[in-house]
Formats: structure tokens, C-alpha cells, sequence
């Protein structure tokens, strides 16, 4: 298989956890169904009614993530404006603005690979990130939080799935982890978060699944059931859905 790989970085990025709801929280690393909104601005896939979730999902795209920047979260107040039923109150009237103190990740930065099953999409979506070109502008959660896509590497990959030891910087999702086993080394600051790996065209999600990883990006061993080898470099990944 052929496995894509580029660095996504910004200064800012907010991935909200979808148990906050007025003070909210952001994911220390970027979701899968995030990357598959990145990769369909990057294509130019429609985003009306979620259509481009169609081409782009747990089923077409699977996606490796791995952190090159630790996680570093920053607390900062949000003007909010209301603006409910097309009215915009002025500043004198009670409740015409509000301000909401949202959790962002500050100097992001991950390195993402990908595989999918649409041979055309996978072509296009190389030559647009080798040419760092994409048809809407990338961002990191939220349209004002702007992205930059750099091109890393093309590969090929081979995937394993016997239970086999193996070291990895990517997110490691615990239901590939066979019976659990990971390697506690001194210096690791190892978070868990369960993340959406899947929705539909309604944005409901259909499936979460539990991450680990390292909060600064050190590499972490574990026994995994399924795991991919790149030719080129020799690195190991682990699909995250």
C-alpha cells in the first residue's frame, strides 16, 4: 500500500471534546474525523451537508498521527456575539455578547499518514500537498485558526497483523493493544483520550475509540495486533481507525 505522509502546523489549534459544552476543551492531538475535514479542504470536496464525508471516512481513509511539537494548552477568552435569528443587538442590551473561555492548543504540530482505498483521491491529494496547494484554506479545528500542509514523504507500507512488539510515535488506539501490554519507560508522560474515529453526513458519531500517546511525541512500545512497516524510512505506524 501506498502510505502519504505531511506535517500540519499552526500556532493555534482547538478540537473540542464533545462532553464540553460552555467552557470548552480541546483534544491534546488532532481526531481522525478532523484529518478527514482537512483532507477535504485540501481536495476541495464539498462541505455542503457534510457531503464530502461520503468520499472520506473510517471505511475509504485510514490515518496515522504522530505529535512533532508537545502538547502545550493555553486558556483564552472568546467574544461571542449573538446574532440568533438574523438580529445583531447592540452592545447596550443585556446578553448581545458574552464571553466564553475556550482551551486551545498553542505551536501545533503533527505529522499524518494516509492511505486510501480511491486511487484518483490518493493521486490528487499527493500532487496537492507536494505542490503545498489546496483548494480551501487548511485550519486546525476552528476556519480561524489557519493551517500549513508540508509534504514529507510517499511510500510504500506493508501491514502486519501478528501480535508483535514494536515501538511507534504514533497515536496508539487501545483496542489493537493485545491484552493491553505496553512497556512503562521512566521519562514517559502518557495521555489517554477517547476521540470520534468515525462519523456520518449528519456528524453523528458512529464510533470512538481510546488513544495513547506520549505527551511530547517519545516514541512508546507495545505488544499490537496490527501495525504497518514503511519500506523507505523503516518507521513503524499504527492506524488510529
Amino acid at each position: 500500500m501506498e502510505i502519504l505522509s505531511f506535517d500540519v502546523y499552526g500556532d493555534y489549534g482547538h478540537f473540542r471534546k464533545y462532553y464540553t459544552t460552555s467552557s470548552p476543551l480541546t483534544f491534546s492531538t488532532m481526531p481522525p474525523t478532523a484529518v478527514y475535514g482537512l483532507l477535504g479542504a485540501i481536495l476541495g470536496l464539498t462541505k455542503e451537508n457534510n457531503q464530502y464525508l461520503e468520499e472520506i471516512n473510517s471505511s475509504t481513509t485510514r490515518i496515522a498521527i504522530q505529535l512533532i511539537r508537545p502538547v502545550k494548552k493555553v486558556h483564552i477568552g472568546i467574544n461571542h456575539l449573538n446574532t440568533k435569528n438574523h438580529f445583531w443587538a447592540p452592545k447596550s442590551t443585556n446578553g448581545a455578547r458574552t464571553q466564553i473561555r475556550t482551551e486551545f492548543l498553542k505551536s501545533v504540530g503533527f505529522r499524518v499518514y494516509v492511505q486510501m482505498s480511491s486511487d484518483k483521491l490518493f493521486t490528487q491529494l499527493t500532487e496537492m500537498v507536494h505542490a503545498h496547494q489546496s483548494v480551501y484554506t487548511p485550519c486546525l479545528g476552528l476556519s480561524e485558526l489557519i493551517a500549513d500542509v508540508s509534504f514529507h514523504q510517499l511510500q510504500q507500507g506493508v501491514l502486519k497483523s501478528n501480535p508483535e512488539w514494536i515501538t511507534t510515535q504514533t497515536v496508539l488506539p487501545i483496542s489493537r493493544i493485545h491484552e493491553q501490554q505496553i512497556k512503562i519507560e521512566a521519562g514517559l508522560q502518557i495521555l489517554k483520550e477517547k476521540q470520534p474515529i468515525n462519523m456520518n453526513t449528519n456528524r453523528e458519531v458512529l464510533q470512538y475509540e481510546s488513544l495513547l500517546f506520549d505527551s511530547v511525541g517519545k516514541p512508546i512500545t507495545s505488544m499490537m495486533k496490527e501495525y504497518v512497516e514503511l519500506s523507505d524510512s523503516g518507521e513503524i505506524i499504527v492506524f488510529c481507525n
